[in-house]
């Protein structure tokens, strides 16, 4: 059952907010409209979330982080981020050459 201040917060969030997407995702859908209504949020939660994870890993790389930092924070492999963000990190640094 939740407590008092967080049915408020469901109240106020804006539905297409990251708070009221995380709420209308963690919700235990009751029927098919339910259903597919959860499924929308957690997709649109996925793509925020994989467009704050991009900016934050470029971020820190552009600021001195190596790959192997941003890796442990993420709980990736170092050759996984850097397959990942390797060309853009490049592309965003010296700009557009014939390579990217």
């Amino acid at each position: 059952m939740p407590h008092d201040c967080t049915r408020e917060l469901q109240k106020s969030a804006p539905p297409d907010s990251w708070l009221g997407l995380a709420f209308r995702a963690s919700r235990f859908p009751t029927d098919q409209h339910d259903a597919a209504d959860t499924l929308r949020a957690i997709a649109e939660l996925r793509k925020l979330l994989e467009e704050a994870e991009n900016q934050a890993a470029l971020q820190a790389r552009r600021s001195g982080a190596t790959w192997q930092e941003i890796a442990d924070e993420l709980g990736l492999t170092r050759q996984r981020v850097h397959q990942r963000w390797g060309n853009i990190a490049r592309f965003a640094e010296w700009g557009p050459t014939e390579d990217n």
